[in-house]
Formats: C-alpha cells, structure tokens, sequence
C-alpha cells in the first residue's frame, strides 16, 4: 500500500492594495449619485417656448411696418 499523496501548497496568493484610482473612480461615483438625488429633488420650472414666441412676434412687428 503506497501512501497518500498530499501535494502541498506551491504559493500564497495575496490581495493587492486598492489602487489611489479605484478610491477615486468609487468617490466620483458616490459624488455623481448625491448629485443625482439633488437634481431628483430640485423643482422644475416650465417657461414654456418664450423665445420662440418673442421671434414670432418680432416677426410680426417686421411685416406690419
């Protein structure tokens, strides 16, 4: 009877550091979010096509004279 063979481990794997870049890419994500939410909350003011009237009415002033 031959014995067991238990290979044993040849390395040790370890984990890098994170990288300057990936903490900046994960702030500007969490930035981007908190200005998401504040565009989702901020109040939206229709005006309309005002300048698109305004040229109308130039137009109009431009004929009658």
């Amino acid at each position: 009877m031959t014995p067991a063979h238990h290979p044993q481990p040849t390395a040790k794997i370890y984990a890098f550091p994170q990288s300057h870049m990936a903490s900046a890419d994960a702030r500007r994500k969490a930035q981007f979010a908190a200005e998401m939410r504040l565009a989702a909350q901020a109040p939206v003011v229709q005006t309309g096509a005002w300048y698109h009237d305004e040229a109308v009415q130039d137009a109009q002033k431009g004929r009658k004279s």
